[in-house]
């Protein structure tokens, strides 16, 4: 019966084969274009899952208009004095984090010298977010004045099969300017991230920086 079928099937197609070639092509389109919808779909909700936290996080964005009202520009930079403000006048929020990760400056280590993207941030930046860490323990990481992490694919670029741990790196940069020793590694962050901080060096030193970023 099946075969039957089959055959009455490829005698229709073959009789009219630029219709069937049409649906055919069209049935074709059609499922593409729904499979490639699918894994787009897919992958814009698998953004930041690796965060336990991830539906209790947000990002706070600045607008500024025109005088006349005629425009918007929205920006993920805003003011340091906005954590503490949120944390003091919103019991909803429970943390508040601040991140600058604007710095690429020239590094210095030994005899060596590199360019490095520098990223600061506050100390309770593992109580929001989930940085897992190839070494190092990130409880007894978070207090240590002027100590960093370094990425892993870092570690890899700079170091080679040298291990980092407690090397000392000194920046350029007048505002970061300081002995920095490196306490941990950082496992790379996933693609699927909406959070990627342009970094291969992080620092939670509060300084100034912090406190104005």
């Amino acid at each position: 019966m099946l075969s039957n079928h089959f055959a009455v099937a490829v005698r229709h197609l073959l009789r009219h084969r630029l219709y069937s070639f049409i649906n055919l092509i069209g049935l074709a389109v059609g499922m593409a274009g729904s499979i490639l919808i699918l894994l787009y779909v897919q992958r814009e909700l698998s953004y930041d899952r690796h965060h336990q936290k991830a539906d209790r996080i947000y990002r706070i964005i600045r607008e500024t208009q025109l005088a006349d009202g005629s425009s918007e520009v929205r920006m993920p930079g805003t003011s340091g004095a906005l954590a503490p403000a949120l944390r003091d006048e919103f019991p909803q929020v429970q943390q508040a984090v601040r991140v600058l990760n604007r710095w690429q400056t020239w590094v210095r280590h030994e005899e060596k010298g590199f360019y490095l993207n520098f990223c600061v941030a506050d100390t309770n930046l593992f109580e929001v977010f989930d940085f897992p860490l190839v070494q190092g323990n990130a409880q007894n990481l978070l207090r240590q004045p002027y100590s960093v992490l370094i990425t892993e694919s870092a570690a890899r670029r700079y170091f080679g099969d040298e291990n980092p741990i407690g090397k000392i790196i000194i920046p350029e940069n007048r505002p970061l300017r300081a002995d920095y020793t490196i306490v941990g590694i950082l496992r790379d962050l996933p693609e699927t991230t909406f959070f990627r901080f342009n970094f291969d060096f992080l620092t939670l030193t509060m300084t100034p920086i912090n406190a104005t970023g």
